[in-house]
């Protein structure tokens, strides 16, 4: 004689068990990959803005260099605008030969980052 599973009685039931574990993995795996993807798509953001931040920035770097506004003025400001962004130059001299430069880009309305650069000139003979 078969010995029965002693919690089970009958086999009414059998398979709800298996079913919610099923069902609770999926739902698991399901909201972690929308999890994962709203995480990719914040990380693509803040790249594509490193990105156009920089392309702003080595953009008025070489527009100020050219210009070489610094050879007439010993202190100013210079207002870049570009497709991606503004661009406000605060220059001024630290040494004869060495320029403070301040870069403010301006991407939208919130998004106002510095960077600070030192451009050390070649000596006047």
């Amino acid at each position: 004689m078969k010995k029965q599973f002693y919690i089970m009685k009958n086999d009414r039931g059998f398979f709800f068990p298996y079913v919610v574990v099923i069902a609770t993995i999926l739902l698991i795996s399901v909201s972690t990959t929308i999890y994962l993807y709203k995480n990719e798509q914040r990380v693509t953001e803040n790249l594509v803005k490193q990105v156009k931040t920089e392309t702003v920035f080595q953009m008025a770097r070489a527009k100020f260099m050219e210009e070489k506004v610094y050879e007439n003025h010993s202190t100013g400001e210079l207002l870049y605008v570009f497709p991606d962004g503004v661009v406000e130059v605060v220059f001024e001299y630290v040494t004869d030969t060495e320029i403070q430069i301040d870069y403010w880009i301006i991407l939208g309305e919130n998004a106002k980052i510095l960077y600070n650069h030192t451009v050390v000139l070649e000596a006047k003979d």
